[in-house]
C-alpha cells in the first residue's frame, strides 16, 4: 500500500480498526515507513512505532491532528517549533530528528524509547509505570527520576524553551542495563506549535466530562489508564496562570512537575495535606519542594528547571547532614545531596553513616592545589623526568602535553561556546591517554559503580544488516556512573598512593584537567589539524555515539588517537573538568580555571548517548556536581601542585 491509499477519514470513523479509533494499522505504509503497531494517543495526535524500508531502523512517529492541517498559522508555528525541537539534544529529552506531511498529515518523527517491563506488564510511560507498581513510587526512586526529569527540564529552559504540556504521559521510558528506569520528556513544543488555543478548548471540554467513564483505552484490550486521557490530563496538570489564558513560563513546567511529584510519591491528587502525612516512610523534605513548586504565584515558585534540580540536591542534603552530628554547614552545602543511591545498594546502614561523614570531612580539608605557591617548586624539571609514563601497577597510561597556546571556544558553534578567544597554556602537564577505565578504578577505589558492567556481545553490519559479533571485556571499558566528587576523590587517593609508593615527588598531584586544559588537548595543542572532533572530523574515525554505540560504553582505544595520542577524547563518555561551568571571557587569558562559584561542574567531550554535534572539541557541557549517570566518567591529569 502507498501513502496515497491511507484513507484517513475512514480510519478515524472506523470502529473496525487496529487498534479501535487510530488512523494507521500495523503494515500500513507512510511515506518511507512501514507501521510496526500503535503505541498511544493523545491531545498532541497519534503515535506509532515504525520501521524505515531501507534503514531498517524503527522509530516512534508522531502523528499530528487531523485539524492542525486546516490552519496556515498552526503549520508555520509548527515549522518553527520542529527547527527548535531538532536542536534540543539532551539525554532526557526525546530526540525528534524529522518532520514531513504525508496524506495530508504531518508527522515528528522521534527516537523510539523501548519502554520497561514490571512484572508481565509491559509500559512506555511514567505514568503507566506508576500505576504497574501500585499506584505510587517509593521515595529512593522518585528522587532519581526526578532528578533525570530535572536535568532535561533545566536544559530546555536554558535554551529558553517551555514545555507547556508536562504530564506523566508525556515521560517516557527506557530500561537501564543495571534494572534501574531512564526517563526521557516528550513533546517540546507541540502544544504551542498546535497551538495553544486549539488544545484549551477540548481540555476545558474534557474536564466538562470528567464525571464521564472518559476516553478509550491507548492500546486495544488495555484498561483506561494515564496515557488515554490526555485532554483531561493536560488540564489536570495544568498552572493557574494557563488556566486563566495567559502564556506559559518555565514557572508553569516547574508547577506541572511538582504535580507529578505530589501525585507519583502518594498516589493522590492535591489536597489539604501534606505528602508527607499520606505516605508515612517520606522524608519531610518532599513537602518544603513539593510546596515551593505548587505557589498559586509564578513569582514565588521555583523560576526554572534548573533552580527545582538544585533545590531537590538541597533539601536531600539538608536531611542527610541533620543525620550526621558535628558537621559543618559549608560541609553540608558541599555534599550536594549525599552518596548517590548506586553508592548505597549493598553497603550496611552503618557503613554508609561512616562513608558519608568521612566524605564530608574530607571535602572541607583545605586543597593543598590551591595551598601552593603559584611558582612552580626549584626542582620541577628534574622530578617531571622521574615521572613514569604508565602508573605502576595500575596500568594507567599518560601522556607528555607541551605547553602552548590555542584558540578556544567558537563564534558559530552552540549556545555557550563564545566567544572564542585566545588562550595560553603556560605550563606542561600529563594527561590519561584514555579515559579512567572499570578496573583501574575498582584498583584505587575498592569498588566498581558502573552501569555497564555485562559482558556483552556487540551486533554491527553495513548499514545495521549482518550481525558480526564480538565479546568486549568490562575492564577495559571507561568506569561509569562517576560523579564529579567520585572523580576528585579517585584523583587524591591515587596521588596518596602514588607518594606513599615512592613514585610521586610531593609538589606534583593527580587532577582533573581545567576546563581549557582539555580543549587544548583535545584539540592537539600547537600540533592541531584543524579537526571537528579529537583527531578527525569524521566522528565514526574517533567516536562512540548515537549512530554507533548501541547504546552503551566501549573498551577505550579502539577508535584513531588525536596529535597527541590521546584516545576517546570525543564520545564514549562525557569527561568531568574541574572548574565550575561559567561563561567564557572576551579577551585571551593564561591557564584559566574558571569561576570560582557555579551552580554546575564543566562536561566535555560527549558521550555514547548523544548525538556527533554534541561531541566535538569545543562543545561544552555541565551538571550538578553530585550527579552519576551512565554517560559521565573522567580522566586524570598529572601537573605540578600550584
Amino acid at each position: 500500500m502507498d501513502q496515497g491509499t491511507i484513507n484517513f477519514e475512514k480510519r478515524v470513523s472506523d470502529p473496525g480498526g487496529e487498534p479501535r479509533g487510530y488512523s494507521l494499522s500495523s503494515g500500513d505504509i507512510l511515506g518511507q515507513y512501514r507501521v510496526v503497531r500503535a503505541l498511544g494517543r493523545g491531545g498532541m495526535g497519534e503515535v506509532y512505532e515504525v520501521e524505515h524500508g531501507v534503514l531498517r531502523r524503527r522509530y516512534a512517529l508522531k502523528l499530528l491532528p487531523a485539524e492542525f492541517a486546516r490552519s496556515t498559522a498552526g503549520l508555520e508555528r509548527f515549522r518553527r517549533e520542529a527547527q527548535v525541537m531538532v536542536n534540543l539534544e539532551h539525554p532526557n529529552i526525546v530526540r525528534v530528528d524529522d518532520f514531513g506531511e504525508a496524506g495530508g498529515r504531518y508527522w515528528l518523527r522521534m527516537e523510539l524509547a523501548e519502554g520497561v517491563e514490571v512484572g508481565s506488564v509491559h509500559v512506555h510511560a511514567l505514568g503507566d509505570y506508576v500505576k504497574a507498581k501500585g499506584g505510587r513510587l517509593v521515595p529512593a526512586e522518585a528522587e532519581v527520576l526526578f532528578r533525570h526529569i530535572l536535568e532535561g527540564l533545566g536544559h530546555a529552559h536554558s535554551k529558553g524553551v517551555v514545555h507547556r504540556d508536562l504530564k506523566p504521559g508525556n515521560i517516557l521510558l527506557s530500561a537501564m542495563p543495571d534494572g534501574g528506569v531512564f526517563p526521557k520528556i516528550s513533546d517540546f513544543g507541540l502544544v504551542r506549535s498546535v497551538g495553544e488555543d486549539w488544545v484549551r478548548s477540548p481540555a476545558e471540554l474534557s474536564v466538562r466530562q470528567s464525571m464521564s467513564i472518559g476516553g478509550d483505552p491507548t492500546l486495544e484490550g488495555a484498561d483506561a489508564g494515564s496515557g488515554t486521557r490526555s485532554l483531561l490530563g493536560t488540564h489536570g496538570y495544568m498552572s493557574p496562570e494557563q488556566k486563566r489564558g495567559e502564556e506559559a513560563t518555565p514557572a508553569s513546567d516547574v508547577y506541572a512537575v511538582g504535580l507529578m511529584m505530589c501525585r507519583l510519591l502518594t498516589g493522590r491528587q492535591l489536597g489539604m495535606e501534606r505528602p508527607s502525612e499520606l505516605v508515612p516512610d517520606l522524608p519531610v523534605w518532599w513537602d518544603g519542594l513539593v510546596a515551593t513548586a505548587l505557589e498559586d504565584d509564578p513569582a514565588e515558585r521555583l523560576a526554572d528547571g534548573g533552580k527545582f534540580l538544585e533545590r531537590l540536591g538541597s533539601a536531600q542534603a539538608e536531611e542527610d547532614g541533620a543525620a550526621l552530628s558535628g558537621r559543618s554547614a559549608s560541609a553540608k552545602a558541599e555534599t550536594e545531596g549525599g552518596m548517590e543511591p548506586r553508592h548505597a545498594r549493598n553497603r550496611a546502614p552503618e557503613e554508609e553513616s561512616h562513608m558519608v561523614a568521612e566524605v564530608a570531612a574530607e571535602r572541607t580539608k583545605p586543597s593543598k592545589l590551591a595551598c601552593m605557591s603559584p611558582e612552580d617548586p626549584p626542582n620541577a624539571t628534574g622530578a617531571a623526568e622521574r615521572l613514569p609514563r604508565v602508573v605502576a601497577g595500575l596500568g594507567l597510561a599518560l601522556v607528555h602535553i607541551p605547553s602552548g597556546s590555542f584558540r578556544m571556544g567558537s563564534d558559530g558553534g552552540d549556545e555557550g561556546e563564545g566567544p572564542a578567544h585566545d588562550v595560553e597554556i603556560t605550563h606542561p602537564f600529563w594527561l590519561g591517554k584514555y579515559p579512567v577505565t572499570q578496573a583501574e578504578y575498582a584498583l584505587v577505589m575498592g569498588s566498581n559503580p558502573s552501569h555497564f558492567q555485562d559482558e556483552v556481545v556487540v551486533k554491527s553490519g553495513f548499514l545495521g544488516f549482518g550481525r558480526q559479533t564480538r565479546k568486549r571485556a568490562r575492564d577495559k571499558c571507561p568506569v561509569d556512573c562517576v560523579s564529579w566528587h567520585d572523580a576528585v576523590d579517585f584523583c587524591g587517593k591515587l596521588t596518596e598512593r602514588e607518594r606513599i609508593g615512592g613514585s610521586l615527588p610531593d609538589e606534583y598531584a593527580y587532577r582533573l584537567p581545567t576546563e581549557a586544559e582539555w580543549e587544548y588537548a583535545a584539540r592537539g595543542g600547537e600540533q592541531s589539524r584543524g579537526f571537528t572532533y579529537a583527531g578527525s572530523s569524521d566522528v565514526k574515525e574517533v567516536a562512540w555515539c548515537d549512530g554507533n554505540s548501541g547504546r552503551r560504553t566501549h573498551l577505550v582505544g579502539h577508535k584513531k588517537p588525536n596529535e597527541f595520542g590521546l584516545y576517546d577524547m570525543s564520545g564514549n563518555v562525557y569527561e568531568w573538568c574541574m572548574d565550575w561551568y561559567s561563561e567564557y571571557p572576551a579577551g585571551a587569558v593564561a591557564d584559566p580555571a574558571g569561576s570560582t562559584t557555579g551552580s554546575y561542574r564543566v562536561l566535555r567531550g560527549g558521550s555514547w548517548s548523544v548525538i556527533a554535534r554534541i561531541c566535538r572539541s569545543a562543545f561544552r557541557g555541565g551538571s550538578v556536581a553530585s550527579h552519576s549517570y551512565g554517560y559521565l566518567g573522567f580522566r586524570v591529569a598529572l601537573a605540578p601542585v600550584r
